[in-house]
């Protein structure tokens, strides 16, 4: 009797929690987007070794195929500062964007402000940076050079309502 008593206790205790946990749990919505996230990672050169880089990205949008406007994966089209030096060993994390469903040809890259030191042991000039030397290179960009334009695979690039998908940018 005494095990029949606990075995009720326990599943009256167990439906309590059951139905309290049902009616905290949000409703679910349709989504009709997709989360996309921007990641890069980066490999330097042979016979360079990168010290310090860092750069500015000032824009990243999807282009759609539809000819609608660009979809911005900037949060408020806030510049980002990348430590280049970092993605040779890890990738690293930009932005999160809900992108509506659809086909993209092409994802394009605004870049600004870099400022790089590296040691040359190439064997060969690199700009003007001696081989054998180490040299901080500080590049204009302008608004032609500094915006880098991929529409090559995986593009164009087909979006489904509710599919996340990554993309990693290899920062060469």
């Amino acid at each position: 009797m005494r095990r029949a008593s606990l075995f009720l206790s326990l599943c009256f205790v167990l439906v309590l929690l059951m139905g309290c946990n049902q009616g905290s749990t949000s409703p679910q919505v349709a989504n009709s987007s997709a989360q996309v996230s921007l990641s890069i990672t980066d490999q330097p050169p042979n016979g360079v070794t990168v010290l310090f880089f860092q750069i500015d990205l000032t824009a990243a949008y999807l282009t759609p195929s539809s000819g609608a406007a660009n979809v911005s994966l900037l949060s408020n089209n806030t510049p980002i500062q990348i430590d280049v030096t970092e993605l040779q060993a890890l990738s690293a994390f930009l932005s999160t964007q809900s992108v509506a469903g659809g086909t993209y040809q092409s994802l394009t890259l605004s870049f600004a402000n870099p400022l790089l030191v590296i040691f040359n042991a190439s064997g060969a000039s690199i700009g003007t940076c001696a081989a054998g030397s180490v040299c901080q290179l500080t590049p204009p960009i302008d608004n032609n050079s500094g915006t880098i334009t991929l529409s090559s695979a995986p593009f164009p690039l087909t979006l489904s309502d509710s599919t996340p998908i990554g993309l990693l940018v290899d920062f060469i």
